[in-house]
């Protein structure tokens, strides 16, 4: 569904609750949201969703595809970074053409100050990828999960 759309501003929502969906559900397939996610990253279009999106790529990259949560697991920042710069481009881009979007500008900025996957992340074990995965995802999960409780 996400991919048959053809507004590029609604498929990168669509996309981004995709990656939500997925995370919560039992047969999660973080592949074929790395798949999706990918697509859209390389189209060379702006949204304001982009760097969420790249975050939400590599998240999921480091953790269940590439490399793993571990300190000892191998850690693709060169890749990483390689699509960063794609999507940072792109926002250049449209910054070029739209000077005054704050938004745009903000995301250039969050995306430009995340970090590198690094070793001995400050919760106690494993990847700094573990932070990037609680930040992106674990306030959903538990806002939909107490949701349900509360039914």
């Amino acid at each position: 569904m996400t991919l048959e759309e053809t507004d590029f501003s609604k498929q990168c929502v669509l996309a981004r609750e995709f990656a939500y969906c997925n995370y919560r559900h039992p047969q999660r397939s973080d592949k074929e949201m790395v798949a999706v996610l990918d697509k859209l990253l390389r189209e060379n279009k702006y949204s304001p969703l982009l760097g969420e999106l790249w975050r939400m790529w590599r998240v999921a990259l480091q953790i269940n595809i590439f490399g793993s949560r571990s300190n000892d697991g191998a850690m693709y920042n060169l890749f990483y970074n390689d699509m960063r710069n794609r999507v940072a481009l792109v926002y250049i881009a449209h910054l070029k053409t739209h000077p005054h979007d704050k938004v745009a500008f903000k995301e250039l900025l969050r995306l430009a100050q995340a970090y590198n996957i690094t070793r001995n992340s400050p919760c106690l074990f494993g990847n700094n990828a573990n932070l990037e995965d609680m930040e992106l995802f674990y306030s959903v999960y538990n806002e939909n999960t107490s949701d349900e409780n509360n039914s």
